[in-house]
């Protein structure tokens, strides 16, 4: 009967490597909301201090350069999963968006970064318009 350390120690670990490496991308919600455009990352576990977030010519780039620290106290690991990841999202910002107003919060692993629409692009009310 096999046992779960047969899987362990039976795989191979350059394929693992490939599999672990193919799922360090995060995924992204666009959410168009009446006054803002909202962008939710997911950041399972990261600090905010493995975070950048840079605005360069209208050019929003979420990276992540995430290390697990070598301690020489660390445990006698039979496999080790967790490692060094990175990652990079791009988002061109069209021109309705107020740049100078984003923000940006993390909770429960997710990533959330508002920006504000710019006054002229949120739609108005329709209204009637009288004639004199």
């Amino acid at each position: 009967m096999p046992s779960i350390f047969d899987e362990i120690f039976n795989q191979d670990y350059s394929s693992m490597q490939s599999r672990i490496s193919k799922s360090v991308n995060s995924r992204v919600n666009i959410i168009d909301n009446e006054k803002d455009v909202t962008l939710e990352l997911v950041a399972p576990g990261l600090k905010k201090e493995d975070i950048n977030i840079d605005i360069n010519n209208d050019i929003l780039t979420v990276s992540v350069n995430e290390s697990v620290a070598n301690e020489e106290n660390s445990p006698n690991y039979i496999r080790r999963e967790f490692c060094s990841s990175a990652f990079s999202r791009s988002f061109t910002l069209p021109d309705y968006l107020n740049q100078d107003e984003i923000t940006a919060s993390q909770e429960n692993g997710i990533l959330n970064i508002v920006i504000p629409k710019r006054e002229q692009a949120i739609s108005k009310a329709p209204r009637q318009i009288s004639i004199s």
